[in-house]
């Protein structure tokens, strides 16, 4: 149970952008200018990606707050393996190229990039996309932990990086609630009502019970 929970934000991630760019390729007209369209991305000159001004994420892990081999958690206890795992993870991902590409379709990756750019782009949105996956699962140890300070920097930049991950929202919000800080629960709210989220009725609910619930 714990695993899919972890699991589920990037399933979310990935089945919204599926959905999204499903939808952003297959216009609401005719299929003639559906398959025009395919046809001229098919077509597109490649571009040399090094010489195009491309929004790469650069993560600030130096603000992340990593823990060392002799850390002991709240109850005196070691951690076990997982946290350390995690931490690496998010290290090495961190220093992969990573672009997040989901408001363009793949056609129109194609037509602006040339498709041979298609699997790099791909790759690089992939390694967004897992970064996010890696932050999220990171935060989520520590709030399950009782490392609530610590939580809070990792899950609001999970956030910061991408406003459609629910757990984030949900953790912040209780952590921010038990601490009496009702307005940042409210900071999250509007955050997540400018959202494109697929979730993000329900994530508006709960933000709302939170506050609701003070």
């Amino acid at each position: 149970m714990k695993v899919f929970i972890i699991i589920l934000p990037l399933m979310v991630l990935l089945v919204f952008r599926g959905i999204l760019k499903k939808s952003n390729s297959e216009p609401d007209t005719s299929m003639d200018e559906f398959w025009e369209h395919e046809r001229e991305a098919m077509f597109a000159r490649s571009k040399d990606l090094s010489k195009l001004d491309l929004e790469y994420f650069e993560p600030d892990t130096a603000s992340l707050p990593f823990h060392s081999d002799d850390f002991v958690l709240p109850d005196g206890s070691a951690p076990d393996s997982e946290l350390f795992t995690i931490e690496q993870q998010v290290l090495e991902r961190s220093k992969e190229p990573m672009i997040d590409l989901h408001e363009m379709s793949n056609t129109d990756l194609k037509i602006a990039y040339g498709p041979n750019n298609f699997p790099t782009l791909s790759k690089y949105d992939q390694n967004y996309l897992y970064f996010v996956r890696d932050l999220f699962k990171w935060g989520k140890y520590l709030y399950d932990n009782k490392l609530r300070d610590d939580a809070v920097i990792v899950l609001e930049y999970t956030l910061k990086m991408s406003d459609d991950v629910s757990g984030a929202y949900s953790m912040l919000g209780t952590i921010y609630r038990d601490k009496g800080e009702i307005g940042r629960i409210t900071e999250l709210l509007h955050i997540a009502e400018e959202s494109d989220s697929i979730s993000k009725d329900s994530i508006c609910s709960n933000l709302k019970d939170l506050i609701n619930s003070y």
